[in-house]
């Protein structure tokens, strides 16, 4: 009778999650995104609301989904909001009781492709605030998720949404819009699959690399200033992934000519060119090294003479540096 009593509580639980808990979280998402007032009751029903949900996604593993993806539309719509409420004060508390709750609730792979799925990350909607804040989220997330199968898929998913973000930029380009943080994912994932060179995982996203460069290209074209250190990051990364394909050293050739050499992106040259050089392999030494000749002959083409950048070049020089 126990027995029976628990699984009726906990069917009870789950519907009341599923019918009034998740509900009243969307929709305190949208009156966010009408600017709403916050006076002190509604402060501490929402704070209230996320450690409900947090808890609940913690404990009960069927509801994961569910409530990350009630949480995520519920900081998106806090962190997208222009007009900030002239109470500061609560306006913070707010804010960080649901950034906290959300970064709280067990990430993994299926709950990030759930997350990409989500409205703020379809289309037009990528030029708004809601559609920055998402992939500013998003990359967050990814920042801090350990190692997990299904990388491989999720490397081809944030490549396919940041292309989609590049064809929706906001009206001021040069800021990135969605693309930064979605690229610095990419980068973050195509990096824990190159410390797993070898493994099967890494193998199996080996074969998706061509196309996540051509995602990574068009996303970055009209936004590469902004993009370009996670572009290197990329591109390092996913030469290691496909051994026997050169798109990623196409790829970062192709973009050093368009841009301008920043010390701090000759620092990150310098970290990858190892990679770079060793791959794609070789049986003829010959063949790597044309390859880097011709990607340092791209950085001699368009670095900037001063004495900033020259000194960034003296400080790779010498025979066990890179450069």
């Amino acid at each position: 009778k126990e027995k029976g009593d628990k699984g009726k509580a906990q069917e009870t639980l789950l519907d009341v999650a599923r019918s009034v808990v998740f509900p009243l979280c969307l929709a305190l998402a949208k009156r966010c995104e009408a600017e709403v007032a916050w006076d002190a009751s509604l402060v501490d029903l929402v704070c209230d609301t996320c450690w409900v949900v947090s808890r609940l996604a913690a404990a009960h593993s069927e509801l994961l989904e569910e409530a990350t993806n009630s949480l995520f539309r519920f900081t998106v719509s806090l962190r997208g909001l222009v007009k900030i409420s002239e109470d500061q004060t609560k306006m913070a508390k707010v804010v960080a009781a649901a950034s906290t709750a959300l970064a709280e609730v067990p990430a993994d792979v299926n709950t990030l492709q759930s997350m990409l799925k989500c409205d703020v990350m379809q289309g037009k909607r990528l030029k708004e605030p809601q559609g920055v804040a998402a992939a500013q989220l998003i990359s967050e997330q990814v920042l801090s998720l350990p190692s997990l199968p299904g990388r491989g898929k999720l490397l081809m998913a944030l490549a396919t949404a940041a292309k989609e973000a590049g064809k929706n930029l906001p009206k001021d380009a040069n800021s990135g819009g969605a693309v930064v943080h979605l690229l610095l994912a990419v980068a973050a994932v195509s990096e824990q699959l190159a410390q797993d060179e070898g493994s099967e995982e890494a193998a199996e996203a080996a074969s998706s690399v061509p196309a996540v460069c051509q995602a990574v290209d068009e996303a970055s074209s009209l936004c590469l200033d902004v993009c370009f250190s996670s572009l290197i990051r990329c591109c390092g990364s996913l030469s290691v992934l496909a051994t026997q394909d050169s798109c990623a050293l196409q790829l970062l050739q192709k973009a050093i000519r368009k841009v301008h050499l920043r010390p701090d992106a000759l620092v990150l040259l310098k970290g990858n060119l190892r990679r770079l050089w060793r791959y794609p392999e070789a049986d003829d030494w010959r063949i790597p090294q044309a390859r880097l000749r011709g990607l340092l002959h791209s950085i001699f083409q368009v670095v900037e003479v001063s004495k900033t950048t020259s000194l960034a070049w003296a400080s790779s020089s010498g025979t066990r540096a890179s450069l």
